[in-house]
């Protein structure tokens, strides 16, 4: 993803950090905490002894946030002009971050737990 340019991905990053803290501060930070019981057991120790989890207000919240965000962004630089042309590259752009996060996040972490546990294939 690095196809932004060091000077322009600095300015950016500079305009994204408030949004980000704000986030973290309604929830988005919470990643791996629990609603009940001790609040630093983290997500893994409680699936293992009670099976299921259930999450916090404000983690389900911030997904409709980020939803929120995406889309009013998108639509802002796409919408301009509807059509077909306009929202098809809206929808290259979402699939685009979606496999970019699968490739550098998601996957190497899959593999790393295969490892750890072992193939299911």
């Amino acid at each position: 993803m690095p196809y932004i340019n060091q000077k322009n991905r600095k300015e950016v990053k500079k305009q994204l950090d408030g949004l980000i803290k704000q986030l973290e501060q309604k929830g988005a930070g919470a990643e791996n905490k629990v609603s009940r019981g001790d609040p630093e057991e983290s997500l893994q120790t409680r699936l293992r002894r009670e099976g299921s989890v259930q999450i916090r207000r404000g983690e389900q919240d911030i997904d409709g946030i980020l939803n929120y965000i995406i889309c009013k962004i998108l639509l802002s630089i796409y919408n301009k002009k509807p059509g077909y042309y306009n929202y098809n590259r809206m929808m290259g752009v979402i699939e685009c971050v979606k496999q970019e996060l699968y490739r550098r996040v998601i996957g190497p972490y899959e593999d790393k737990k295969i490892k750890e546990n072992g193939d299911i294939i």
